[in-house]
């Protein structure tokens, strides 16, 4: 830099100022980069559990899809509940039954405890399978509309802990009697 009044024209350096300015730009800069580089990863490992999560979803999807409505009837041993109101992520769901994939209790096939073994080979914090088996029937009633109802729909939540939120996600599928 050349001072105006200077005849000879003589250089000087930058000033404490100057040179202090200039680390602060670029500390901001390295900043903005450096919390990307976080947010990044923390967002490829976000993706990684969704895709795992969707991944084991798929395998209880796939279970249930070789299930008859009277399997799914028998395998959660569904005649001796009473369908009731249940929320299951803040949704509440009418005349419904819940199976826990921690609660083997109604697992006559054993799926309940795959899938909760599953959760954990995955690594899931708090990895839960829950299922909201509701029978579809206009004309049954209560206890007896879970044995009597023609069509069950099924919701499969897949939830598990992130850091300190909840995620989930939720698949959906419907065991008919079919006359053939």
């Amino acid at each position: 830099m050349r001072r105006r009044n200077d005849p000879l024209g003589a250089e000087r350096g930058y000033s404490l100022i100057e040179t202090l300015i200039a680390m602060a730009i670029l500390a901001t800069v390295l900043m903005s980069v450096l919390a990307l580089f976080v947010w990044g990863r923390k967002n490829v490992y976000s993706g990684r559990q969704m895709t795992r999560a969707v991944s084991v979803g798929t395998r209880v999807m796939e279970d249930l899809s070789a299930l008859t409505r009277e399997n799914v009837q028998d395998g959660f041993n569904l005649s001796g509940a009473t369908p009731a109101t249940v929320t299951v992520g803040g949704v509440e769901y009418t005349n419904s039954v819940i199976r826990l994939s921690s609660d083997t209790t109604n697992d006559t096939f054993g799926y309940l405890a795959r899938w909760h073994n599953l959760m954990r080979q995955q690594n899931f914090s708090r990895g839960l399978i829950t299922l909201v088996i509701t029978p579809v029937d206009p004309t049954a009633v209560g206890a007896a509309s879970i044995t009597l109802s023609p069509i069950y729909r099924v919701r499969v939540y897949v939830q598990w802990n992130e850091e300190a939120r909840r995620r989930s996600i939720i698949l959906d599928t419907t065991k008919v009697d079919r006359l053939n």
